[in-house]
């Protein structure tokens, strides 16, 4: 009965993850779609570091981190972070480099493992995030 009941319990938890993240990729498309397109045709600066920046809006991924650390201050322990082989930060462990990996050979198929984490038995869960059409013809000029 108790494997069973944990069975259930990580179904749970996944079904949950999976969820959240495609409400973020969603809302990520979104945003793309109906209002950076928009903004930048008006003159407003779409950047990284919109705060403090008048006529300055965030960036679709950066909207997508405060997101997820919104949603996580409203789920208990839950946290989200976007990461790159390449960016500031990079891969910051095992975890990490081993869903890099597997989502570059297998894209559509999310990344997960459940583990022990300081302490805390925690899902660890990764999606591959492609970039949006609208993102490739900005991101090559330098304009975002």
């Amino acid at each position: 009965m108790g494997r069973m009941h944990e069975d259930l319990v990580k179904t749970a938890i996944l079904e949950n993850a999976k969820l959240s993240s495609q409400a973020i990729a969603e809302f990520r498309t979104l945003y793309t779609k109906n209002v950076v397109q928009k903004v930048k045709d008006a003159g407003i600066e779409v950047t990284h570091d919109y705060h403090g920046k008048p006529n300055a809006i965030p960036l679709p991924a950066t909207m997508s981190m405060e997101l997820g650390k919104s949603m996580g201050q409203q789920l208990d322990g839950a946290k989200t972070r976007l990461y790159s082989k390449k960016k500031e930060g990079g891969l910051r462990d095992a975890f990490q480099k081993k869903a890099w990996s597997n989502l570059n050979e297998r894209p559509e198929i999310p990344f997960y493992e459940f583990t022990t984490l300081n302490g805390k038995f925690v899902l660890r869960y990764a999606v591959a995030d492609r970039m949006r059409e609208s993102c490739v013809n900005c991101h090559p000029s330098g304009r975002t």
